[in-house]
Order: C-alpha cells, then sequence, then structure tokens
C-alpha cells in the first residue's frame, strides 16, 4: 500500500518564507471575497510576493530587506475600494493565513507567525479606521 503524506516544513530561513507568501497569495487569489482586492491593485505579482517576502522575513528573522509602510499602503488600498473595507475583509485573510500555515508548517516560528499576523491584521484595521474617522473630522 502507497501513503502520500506531505511532510509539514519548519520556517527556517527565507526559501521557506517565500513557499509561505507565494502559497497565501495563490490561495488569496482563489478567494472569491478577498481575491479582487489583490487582483485590483496588484500588477506585477512577481515583485509583490518578493516584497512581502522581505516583510515576512523582517517580521521573523529581523533581517532588514523589508523597505515600506504597510500602514499607508492598506490604507491606499482602502481608499482604492471606497473605504469599504471591514472587520470581515482582515479576519477572512487572517483565517487564509492561519491555515496555510496549518496545513503546511510547523514548528515555533509557524506559531510566531500565526500571532504576527493576528497582531498585524487588528493594528493595520484600527490604523485604516482612525485615518477614515481623522480625514472624516478634517473635512468638518
Amino acid at each position: 500500500m502507497y501513503l502520500s503524506i506531505m511532510e509539514k516544513r519548519e520556517i527556517n530561513n527565507r526559501e521557506d518564507v517565500a513557499v509561505l507568501v507565494n502559497t497565501f497569495y495563490k490561495a488569496i487569489r482563489k478567494d472569491a471575497f478577498l481575491g479582487p482586492y489583490f487582483t485590483g491593485m496588484i500588477s506585477n505579482w512577481e515583485t509583490h510576493l518578493a516584497h512581502l517576502t522581505d516583510f515576512w522575513c523582517g517580521q521573523l528573522f529581523f533581517d532588514s530587506g523589508y523597505e515600506g509602510d504597510p500602514m499607508e499602503k492598506h490604507r491606499n488600498v482602502d481608499k482604492f475600494f471606497y473605504h469599504n473595507m471591514n472587520e470581515n475583509h482582515f479576519k477572512a485573510w487572517l483565517e487564509i493565513w492561519l491555515s496555510v500555515l496549518d496545513s503546511e508548517f510547523k514548528g515555533e516560528n509557524a506559531e510566531l507567525l500565526k500571532n504576527k499576523a493576528t497582531k498585524m491584521a487588528s493594528a493595520i484595521h484600527m490604523d485604516m479606521y482612525m485615518h477614515r474617522k481623522k480625514n472624516e473630522e478634517a473635512k468638518d
């Protein structure tokens, strides 16, 4: 009898993070709810995936390859989509992230990335909300 069981991998280096990022965004692009947000904003997926690999490597390994402001990027996405992003978008994003980690990876770094993503989703959502509120008050 032949059983094919895919071994979950640890996240120990940039290559592992790249596998995570690529697997995650493949799932995101297929998602009916979130896919349009990403495909509507991202024209060069290769560059985007490399940039996000830099970001998550920075979060995990504290290297300095990432340059950018995630808060500002997400404010721009929210503006592009007429400020209709809400907690359901962040919940769906996080559910896919956790699902990919649970199905493909194991170990301490996988758990750490779950925690970092949970905090990140909350922080970005709150930042977008506060930024909208600040802009509404400035109009008054």
